[in-house]
């Protein structure tokens, strides 16, 4: 096991690791990392696609074409810029605002017919007859929301004025309200707005996601894969990385340790690397668990399961940590 500082740490070490395997001659279709929550992707995603690292996603789209995360960047993409149509018409009605696909269509034949943004013909649109009264509320405050998020984008930082943007137009409500997928929905909206931070401007976030979709081409059979453990039954893989004890991640359930043992008897107990996630998260009153799917002891330093050396924390004084047991 290796202690790391956050999760960018721990793609960047990961990624070297593997192009250490691929020079060795292993080939990146043997190697997998297993996650416990999707939104622990991103970090890897992006550290691939920059260093030219096939991978693919099991189980799942990637982080970036999430349908959450492509309504954020919608909302911020036309606050950058009222000329973006594509990002008006994806939230102008998400959440439900009342504005039906038939008024979505006319506000852009009009656009297209005056060489106008569909945003501009919306302004004047809110002021005729040509749309439904309710319609045009609805519009009229989306506007007027939108003008005041602009607004504050000089004022707070980009992940504050998304997770604002998130709560006010109503989009964290809704999926609070799907019971079935919407927290883990919640969870990479989070991911994505502490990711932003690491940008100077909402400009340069953006490019950067532009950058990542544009070499994003996808990859062909020799790819490492990236799956949830819930996505890793039936699957074969003979050298993984396993991070884990990320802020906000629980403690695997007792279901997902005896996926993990399955999973791990299927392949032979291949040798296995893991992470305890951020440092300044195992610096808490109550520190993570670090669990991983190695063969036994053999996968700690130190050859004891029960406390990890201290070797792998910061200088700084830091609590022991546990594992709750072999796996």
């Amino acid at each position: 096991m290796q202690g790391v500082w956050d999760g960018e740490a721990e793609s960047r070490l990961i990624a070297d690791e593997i192009e250490t395997q691929r020079r060795a001659g292993r080939k990146y279709s043997d190697i997998a990392i297993l996650v416990r929550a999707s939104f622990q992707m991103r970090a890897f995603e992006e550290r691939f696609v920059l260093l030219a690292i096939p991978y693919t996603v099991v189980g799942g789209p990637r982080f970036f074409e999430r349908a959450e995360i492509r309504d954020a960047h919608a909302y911020l993409r036309l606050i950058q810029s009222e000329d973006d149509d594509l990002a008006f018409e994806r939230i102008v009605n998400t959440p439900k605002r009342g504005i039906g696909d038939t008024s979505v269509q006319k506000i852009l034949a009009i656009a297209r017919q005056h060489n106008l943004s569909a945003l501009t013909a919306v302004r004047g649109l809110i002021n005729t007859d040509e749309l439904q009264a309710r319609t045009r509320t609805a519009l009229s405050n989306f506007v007027r929301d939108l003008d005041r998020w602009r607004a504050m984008a000089g004022t707070v930082t980009h992940g504050e004025l998304t997770e604002t943007i998130l709560e006010e137009s109503g989009y964290t409500d809704m999926q609070r309200a799907d019971r079935a997928s919407g927290q883990t929905r919640l969870d990479n909206l989070k991911e994505l707005t502490q990711s932003m931070q690491a940008f100077d401007s909402l400009q340069a976030y953006l490019e950067h996601v532009s950058l990542v979709m544009d070499l994003d081409r996808g990859a062909g059979e020799d790819a490492v894969q990236i799956m949830t453990l819930h996505a890793a039954k039936g699957w074969s893989s003979r050298w993984s990385f396993c991070p884990a004890g990320r802020k906000g991640c629980s403690r695997p359930s007792a279901a997902s340790t005896r996926r993990a043992r399955r999973v791990w008897r299927r392949n032979g107990a291949s040798p296995t690397w893991a992470s305890p996630g951020p440092a300044r998260t195992r610096a808490s009153a109550s520190p993570p668990t670090v669990w991983s799917m190695a063969a036994g002891p053999a996968s700690c330093p130190a050859a004891s399961w029960t406390n990890c050396p201290s070797t792998m924390c910061r200088p700084r004084a830091t609590p022991a940590i546990t594992a709750p047991g072999r796996v």
